[in-house]
């Protein structure tokens, strides 16, 4: 099915030819991308050489690391041979202690992080590795929600805070993928932990600030939470006056490499001078045959490159710049937009153009923009804000922004049958930012007409309120197994309910759940990407809707704990027709039943 949106404004059409970008800039993000190509050249040339000398062996980090780099360089429309990337797939896979069969943890979370991001931004081969390990890795968390390891060679390794931000990683992109809110429990578990150690952000050491930032920005805290400020602030403040970073006195590519891609990923644009210098710094240093020697990584050429590429991969062809928004806040009144783009290789910026919610909203001839965004008619709720460059060849780069339009103090939430304990566990990232409360509570759930309703309250408490994660405990071992419905609700200091949010969840193990009750799932498309947060609706025979969700941010959905029956699927997005599919059949015991629909 396929529908034109609704536009709020017109296409605009520039005609300039655009001039290249002036050499006077202080980024040469040109020289960023060429270095950069050098050094993936490098990894896969080194990668394939180890490969080759050491058959049946899975090098956890050699191929892990480099599976990552070239899936991020891949993206980014570098020179990445396909050869390469199923190379490297296939050493992680068929060895005799391949990354499914290792006993080791630490070897799968390497494996783990570099298949989400194969599976976030290449293509969908290894998605059935990414949730085996997925699933590997929630046995491996602890009961303080960190991951254990079982190496720790420095700099390789280095310990605790590492795997358990590599297990966030796919647990994140195992949710994108699947729409289960199964994993969002073990990432909320796992955030816990990185919080408490970022309140001693002193006693970390370079490597733990970076990777606490890298799990905190993959549980989806936003680059303007106060912990996230922290610790791009204690990263900044690390770096040496020659530009780069290192874990001595000296700076090294390991380090500088490491720390950029951290910085990066929290939304810092290589146009911040700090980033600018430090990409500048391992242009000047890579050696001849693109790499960068090994100074820290115990003599490894490969280890060394490994990190320094991931920090010069992250630009793509063109670099976009944003003020006045920032990832995860509340949105104001009127937030005044500023965004500046350059092409990184040659042609120049055609064109600028901001959306909300996909929908156009102002756009821009040539490199800048700069607008003025009332939000007084955005609905309560996430919504998406996309700044969008194209170049003269129609080449596009996007920054996006998710924010929060009225009181919504509760998102992602996700419920998981722990069943070491026997306890249902209900999650959720608090954005609150005033003194508040939490109170939760559990509701048998009734049916009426055939579907779930929420009843009587079995249990409640209160929690603690503080931005950050949130999790829910109930031990329903006394209780009947079966549904019930949670519910969270964030109160001010004085009581009053500011914000609630709902799921059914199950007091028995999934695979009693699947035997016992159907799910429906499926993808949402807009011509050319995915539907990410979209409202998408289950509706039952009579019309009615028995559950609503929205989609991940690779536009899929789910629904579980669904009677058997006929249903219908609605999607529905704000500016766009809605959508409604033909009617599926929902069986307990069976695959989820497949809806796909775009617009």
């Amino acid at each position: 099915m396929n529908f034109a949106p609704v536009l709020l404004a017109a296409a605009l059409t520039c005609d300039l030819t655009p001039k290249s970008p002036a050499k006077t800039e202080a980024a040469d993000t040109q020289a960023f991308r060429t270095s950069a190509q050098r050094g993936l050249t490098f990894l896969s040339n080194q990668s394939r050489s180890w490969t080759q000398a050491n058959p049946g062996c899975y090098g956890c980090h050699v191929h892990s690391v480099t599976l990552e780099g070239l899936s991020i360089g891949k993206h980014n429309r570098y020179d990445v041979a396909p050869n390469d990337l199923k190379l490297i797939a296939a050493a992680m896979l068929n060895n005799t202690q391949g990354v499914h069969t290792t006993t080791f943890t630490t070897a799968r979370a390497f494996g783990g992080v570099a298949f989400a991001r194969y599976d976030q931004l290449v293509d969908g081969a290894l998605t059935d590795d990414l949730l085996k390990l997925a699933k590997r890795l929630i046995e491996d968390q602890q009961p303080d929600g960190s991951v254990k390891v079982d190496d720790t060679r420095f700099p390789i390794e280095s310990g605790v805070v590492q795997a358990t931000f590599q297990a966030m990683q796919t647990w994140r992109q195992a949710y994108a993928r699947t729409a289960d809110d199964l994993w969002l429990t073990p990432l909320r578990k796992a955030e816990e932990h990185l919080q408490v150690r970022a309140e001693k952000l002193d006693s970390l050491s370079l490597q733990d600030r970076a990777y606490t930032l890298l799990g905190l920005t993959a549980a989806g805290v936003g680059a303007g939470e106060k912990r996230s400020l922290a610790l791009q602030r204690a990263l900044l403040d690390a770096q040496k006056r020659d530009g780069g970073w290192g874990f001595g006195e000296a700076s090294d590519a390991f380090a500088t490499g490491q720390v950029l891609y951290t910085l990066r990923s929290a939304g810092l644009s290589e146009k911040e001078p700090a980033v600018a210098r430090g990409m500048t710094w391992l242009v000047e240093r890579q050696k001849k045959n693109g790499g960068w020697g090994g100074t820290v990584s115990a003599g490894s050429a490969l280890g060394e490159a490994m990190w320094a590429v991931l920090g010069l991969v992250t630009v793509d062809v063109m670099s976009v710049a944003v003020s006045g928004v920032v990832d995860g806040q509340h949105v104001l009144p009127t937030m005044k937009l500023e965004a500046t783009a350059k092409d990184n290789r040659e042609g120049g910026v055609k064109k600028l153009e901001l959306f909300v919610d996909d929908l156009p909203v102002h756009a821009s001839c040539g490199a800048g923009l700069s607008y003025e965004l009332a939000t007084g008619a955005m609905k309560p709720g996430k919504h998406l804000i996309d700044v969008v460059a194209t170049n003269a060849k129609g080449e596009t780069q996007k920054r996006r922004f998710e924010v929060y339009a009225g009181d919504v103090y509760l998102t992602s939430l996700g419920s998981r049958f722990d069943a070491r304990t026997g306890t249902v566990e209900v999650t959720a990232r608090d954005i609150a930012t005033e003194a508040h409360g939490v109170s939760f509570e559990v509701l048998a759930a009734d049916v009426k007409d055939g579907q779930p309703v929420p009843g009587k309250v079995v249990h409640s408490a209160t929690l603690a309120g503080k931005p950050g994660a949130l999790t829910a405990s109930w031990d329903g071992k006394k209780a009947e197994k079966g549904r019930y419905f949670a519910r969270l609700t964030v109160r001010d200091a004085a009581g009053k309910a500011l914000h609630s949010e709902q799921l059914l969840v199950f007091n028995e193990r999934e695979e009693v759940q699947r035997a016992k009750f159907a799910e429906v799932g499926g993808k949402l498309n807009l011509a050319a990407e995915d539907a990410a947060n979209t409202e998408v609706e289950l509706v039952d025979a009579t019309g009615r809707v028995v559950q609503s969700t929205r989609s991940t941010a690779q536009g899929n959905y789910r629904f579980k704990n669904v009677d058997q029956g006929t249903y219908t699927v609605r999607a529905k997005k704000e500016g766009f027709r809605d959508l409604e599919s033909s009617k599926i059949e929902a069986a307990p015991a069976a695959a989820p039943a497949s809806v796909n629909m775009g617009w």
